[in-house]
């Protein structure tokens, strides 16, 4: 605290017609983020020896420095299962003073962020903009988010190993196989089959149809339906051998009949 010359807001003149020069200050401050700013307030005497205040000084003691992010380092959580959604976190860099601003996601709405690093979650699989302005005074910036994840839902397939031998028939014998999800893999089967094992499937009905439910190893789950195809055809053919009829007046043989085909 400065200390005042004259406590009156007029003052007489002095000795000799001289103007007396009354000085007074006091200091004032506020506490914005992490600085702390002096506010000074100098009055000084005018010709007409009123102490009048003169627009506000000020000084700032130990200011925290703008220091602006350019980009962010991102850590991603991918969905275990084709469908679901994963998560990422951006980490500033540099550290901004600043731990708060504001991001944007794929054009959106601006969404207000407090830490650093913060969190984005529900992040559909594929790569996503987020464009961050950490403080008005800094530019924003954008960075990419790339959700992975399984390429697709889990695809089984039942591998024909032997087809039923005739048509109809109940013989067939299937091998089921997946992809897209994470093994080993649990089948559970419906219909007119028997699974003699996991994977394997006997007895298939020509023209039946059979269900699998299929769960990976993280417990992603898929269903899908098979018909059992016909198997192969196959004909016989009949031949008439030539023979010679009694009675008639010539012993020539009778022609050859065509073959007649039996398809079964």
């Amino acid at each position: 605290m400065l200390r005042t010359l004259c406590t009156a807001d007029y003052c007489k003149r002095c000795d000799s017609g001289k103007t007396r020069t009354i000085v007074a200050g006091y200091v004032n401050g506020a506490i914005s983020g992490n600085a702390y700013t002096y506010y000074l307030s100098t009055p000084v005497a005018d010709t007409n020896f009123r102490l009048d205040n003169p627009p506000v000084p000020s000084v700032v003691l130990n200011p925290t420095p703008l220091v602006c992010p350019t980009t962010a380092s991102v850590s991603v959580t991918n969905p275990s299962c084709y469908g679901l959604t994963g998560n990422a976190s951006l980490q500033l860099l540099p550290a901004p003073g600043m731990t708060s601003g504001t991001y944007i996601l794929n054009g959106g709405a601006a969404v207000n962020y407090s830490s650093n690093p913060f969190s984005i979650s529900g992040l559909a699989q594929g790569i996503h903009t987020v464009t961050i302005q950490n403080d008005t005074a800094c530019p924003p910036f954008d960075v990419f988010v790339n959700i992975g994840g399984p390429p697709g839902p889990l695809a089984t397939s039942s591998l024909v190993v032997v087809p039923p031998t005739c048509s109809p028939g109940c013989d067939g014998h299937n091998i089921l196989v997946t992809n897209n999800g994470s093994s080993p893999y649990t089948y559970t089967v419906t219909g007119p089959v028997t699974q003699t094992s996991n994977a394997q499937l006997d007895n298939l009905c020509v023209g039946s149809i059979y269900t699998v439910q299929t769960v990976d190893a993280v417990g992603c789950s898929n269903t899908q339906t098979f018909t059992v195809a016909p198997g192969p055809t196959f004909s016989v053919p009949i031949r008439v051998p030539a023979t010679v009829i009694p009675g008639l007046l010539t012993d020539k043989p009778i022609p050859k009949a065509a073959p007649i085909l039996l398809r079964i």
